[in-house]
């Protein structure tokens, strides 16, 4: 009785808002005239409209419902045409244009599902296909998700895929794993453009966080070698995020405002998030604006588990020296908070049926964040670091997009998308007791430009070509400042300043239907990649003062998928990757933390992937389904730290201290395979249940385990569902890494436990997790989970800093 009067009372309210938001339209010249064919898609349970439903004819033309589940679907395809009605997470539903109703809306009901038939993915071929005719594995999070799940960031909305691993060195931060790959071997893409920049690192990243995930409309990640569609860098896979788009009006006249907002809040961290956006829209022109604001304090790790985990001591700063001060709490992981700012504006424009303009700005900025691995580490029984954070790590994007869809000759459709980007970082360290902090600031600003065509030749003849290039400058620039003084000297700076790393390459997809559900793809990809850097500035001693890169990269694939059944299908695929040298790998100046220094190699050459996968997907109704793909890779070349020499001497002085050199070399190469496997069932109309597990092994030439090969993980849920009503409960269950199965590089860090013989190894652990939503009204919505339920403590492989314990999350959304 209270939850209905309280429902009662701020639907009331709530229904107040929006006659004030439709007096405001009607001000500035709003229409409601229903057009002819006009759409409204629905969930069949609760009624509540669901957004970017793709509606198409044979999969070839798309349209995709606004915030209001609207779409007009007069022009699309003729008077007799099937359309398709397809959304992650619902069943897909046909019906004949002919059956509905003119000048009057029509109503679609999707009904809630986890087998997601003839799902539509755009990434694979860079415009919008049927997943089940190609021969990829691609994994689909939208928006639903992201709202149930509340991943406090883009990192933790990957992990909750259930398909990628994620490593943390610091609260800030989030390294996707995929297939053995990380890092530098992993592409981000965002709306259209590669994030990966010159000085993405062998180490781990943490740049995946600029991108927003309450501004996340759909994210698709590719899995295997994706170069032919994306260049270098695509080895382990391609993950894609699209940003929410502005939306127009559906009629002529009309004008729309639609504003979104929500509040978060979780106890592991105190997190405190803010989010608002609206849409505010004509016919043929929208403007949309996200905001998004999260403060997140020290995190506090689970109780039970062991106590090298745990935070006993940290360092203070006193007057005129550094100390060690007990923490009364040890399970509060002190200097991991940090705060972060987005805002994105997007203007779209329909000149006519044919040709749209889109403007896009991001901006994104995390504050200081503490290298909490570094902050713990110790050297002759003393914390060696009295400092160690990340400066303000800024990224902006102003994106330009053009789309042409009238069929020319060469070409159906054609897609430009332009972009600047500016990359901002820096890095702070001091040691204990010490008065002389050093400073390294990077830039990077890095354009693009991309055109991308689609040629249908027959219904069953497709061709995807296009051109790319891309230009990046590194700016880097470093000095040492005496805290107690103020006064400044040279150091050695991370990368070369002025370097520059660009890229030029064409490619070609042809996807044949070869009858009796048969369909092959095959592509080729050419890739010129050109490095230019100057060492002149260098503070150490070098015996060269300029590299200089210029390759071409030659990638291909080939596919042929099988579909057979209702919508079930096999598939075999065989590829080339390749990840051409960057200014990281090149050029850097970095010191290791034990006791060596990497310096920079002028002779570095691309690497090269050889992968095969073979992967089958069962359905069966339409409320079972099972997956299993297994890979097999050949990474050549390999690109990996090994000692090295400087004027004949394997050590030198740097700050006054004597450390043995290594640089970045191409090595023998390594092996990687594994298999993965996802099963899920609607076992009635409330109940349903989901499982995945992930194997990955990598091995070296020299018989050394690979370092981003992921332990052994797992994921077990249980769903229900009612009316407005929606829980689910799951168990996350990650495997050993023994110390035999450590990589070279893995085993000396201080961030694992040992065995009794001083081994180090990352131990399995589970947690146990409820999450649930109920939504009030059609506008207001409340989320609440508890993660870790056990409140285990334990700390995910190569991360540095430990997981959060027992969590409780409360989020509420509003529809204005």
């Amino acid at each position: 009785m209270i939850i209905d009067n309280f429902g009662t009372k701020l639907n009331g309210k709530m229904t107040e808002l929006r006659k004030a938001f439709r007096l405001l339209a009607i001000a500035i010249g709003i229409s409601s005239t229903v057009q002819a064919q006009d759409v409204t898609v629905v969930d069949a349970t609760d009624g509540i409209p669901i957004e970017y439903v793709y509606v198409s004819v044979d999969n070839q033309s798309f349209l995709t419902t606004d915030e209001k589940g609207m779409v007009n679907v007069s022009k699309l395809g003729s008077a007799d045409a099937l359309l398709t009605f397809q959304h992650t997470g619902y069943r897909t539903l046909s019906i004949q244009k002919a059956d509905l109703k003119l000048d009057e809306m029509n109503t679609i009901r999707l009904e809630a599902s986890n087998i997601n038939i003839n799902e539509v993915v755009v990434s694979a071929v860079k415009w919008e296909h049927k997943a089940e005719s190609l021969p990829v594995q691609v994994e689909v999070l939208d928006q639903q998700l992201i709202a149930f799940q509340n991943p406090q960031t883009s990192a933790d909305l990957i992990g909750q895929s259930n398909q990628v691993f994620i490593q943390k060195s610091q609260l800030g931060g989030g390294s996707p794993m995929i297939r053995g790959f990380a890092t530098s071997r992993v592409l981000l893409v965002v709306d259209g453009v590669r994030m990966n920049t010159a000085i993405f690192r062998g180490g781990n990243i943490q740049n995946v966080l600029n991108v927003d995930p309450l501004s996340i409309q759909r994210t698709e990640i590719i899995f295997g070698p994706s170069s032919v569609m994306y260049g270098s860098d695509a080895l382990g896979g391609v993950m894609n995020f699209t940003t929410l788009q502005p939306q127009f009006a559906l009629t002529e006249g009309e004008t729309r405002i639609n504003a979104n907002a929500m509040l978060r809040t979780a106890t592991a961290n105190n997190e405190r998030t803010v989010h608002m956006d609206f849409n505010v829209a004509t016919h043929n022109f929208s403007s949309y604006t996200s905001i998004s604001s999260s403060f997140f304090d020290d995190l506090e790790i689970g109780s039970y588990g062991d106590e090298f985990y745990t935070r006993p001591t940290y360092q203070v700063r006193g007057d005129t020296s550094d100390f060690t001060a007990n923490n009364p709490n040890p399970n509060q992981q002190i200097y991991s908070g940090y705060e972060q700012f987005n805002v994105m504006q997007k203007l779209k424009y329909r000149a006519n049926e044919n040709v749209t303009w889109e403007l896009d700005y991001h901006y994104s900025r995390l504050s200081d964040v503490p290298r909490y691995d570094r902050l713990t580490q110790t050297r002759n029984g003393n914390l060696r670091f009295g400092e160690w954070y990340y400066g303000p790590q800024e990224w902006q994007m102003a994106r330009l997009g053009y789309t042409f869809t009238e069929p020319v000759g060469i070409f159906d459709k054609l897609k430009f998308t332009g972009a600047w980007q500016q990359f901002t970082e820096s890095r702070h360290d001091r040691n204990f007791n010490s008065d002389i902090r050093e400073n390294r600031f990077e830039t990077v600003n890095a354009y693009s430009a991309n055109f991308d065509f689609q040629k249908f030749f027959t219904e069953k003849t497709h061709l995807y070509y296009g051109l790319e290039s891309v230009y990046n400058q590194t700016g880097s620039e470093s000095y040492a400042e005496d805290i107690t003084t103020g006064a400044r000297s040279d150091i050695q700076s991370r990368y070369p300043n002025g370097s520059t790393w660009s890229s030029h390459s064409a490619y070609a997809t042809w996807i044949q239907d070869l009858g009796n559900r048969f369909t092959l793809t095959t592509g080729a990809r050419y890739s010129q990649i050109i490095i230019n850097a100057d060492f002149r500035e260098s503070v150490l001693p070098l015996p060269f003062t300029t590299s200089t890169l210029n390759t071409g990269a030659l990638t291909g694939n080939f596919g042929i998928a099988k579909e057979y059944g209702s919508a079930s299908r096999v598939y075999f695929n065989a590829g080339t990757g390749f990840r051409a040298p960057n200014i990281d790998d090149i050029g850097k100046f970095f010191e290791l933390d034990n006791g060596s220094t990497v310096i920079p190699n002028p002779d570095l050459q691309p690497e090269y992937l050889y992968s095969a996968e073979i992967g089958i997907q069962q359905r069966v109704k339409e409320s079972y389904e099972i997956e299993v793909v297994a890979y097999y890779s050949y990474l050549d070349n390999a690109v990996d730290r090994r000692p090295t020499t400087v004027n004949g001497q394997d050590s030198i002085l740097v700050d006054g201290e004597l450390l043995q050199v290594q640089s970045v070399q191409n090595v023998d190469g390594a092996f990687i395979y594994g298999v993965s496997a996802s099963f899920g069932a609607d076992i009635t109309d409330h109940w349903n249940v989901k499982a995945s597990a992930n194997y990955t092994k990598g091995e070296a030439f020299d018989g050394e385990p690979w370092r981003h090969a992921a332990p052994f993980f797992s994921n077990v849920s249980v769903g229900y569902r009612y009316e407005r009503f929606r829980a689910q409960a799951y168990v996350n269950y990650n495997g050993e890494i023994s110390p035999e199965n450590m990589a070279p590089s893995e085993r000396d860090k201080n961030i694992y436990i040992t065995d009794e013989n001083g081994n180090s190894y990352a131990p399995s652990w589970y947690t146990v997790n409820l999450k649930g939503t109920f939504r009030i009204n059609e506008y207001v919505e409340v989320n609440a989970g508890i993660e870790n339920i056990l409140d285990v403590r334990y700390r995910p492989y190569s991360s540095g800093i430990t997981a959060p314990g027992r969590n409780f999350i409360v989020a509420v959304r509003a529809e204005l």
